[in-house]
């Protein structure tokens, strides 16, 4: 995913991966062909950086 040069990766967080639980999904319409799958969640914390002459962020000009 592409952001704006004002989002930016946290420096100060890593990557978190959480494994979620296990299902099984039909691959066709009579359900005969059965396969698993596993689950995931990811997370990152992102930074706002205001761009050159841009307000900073705050309630009441604009960028809330």
């Amino acid at each position: 995913m592409k952001f704006p040069p004002q989002i930016q990766i946290n420096p100060d967080q890593n990557l978190v991966k959480e494994e979620l639980g296990e299902a099984e999904f039909a691959t066709d319409k009579t359900g005969s062909t059965m396969v698993n799958k596993r689950g995931a969640h990811y997370a990152r914390w992102l930074l706002f950086r205001p761009a050159t002459g841009e307000p900073a962020p705050g309630y009441y000009n604009g960028t809330e």
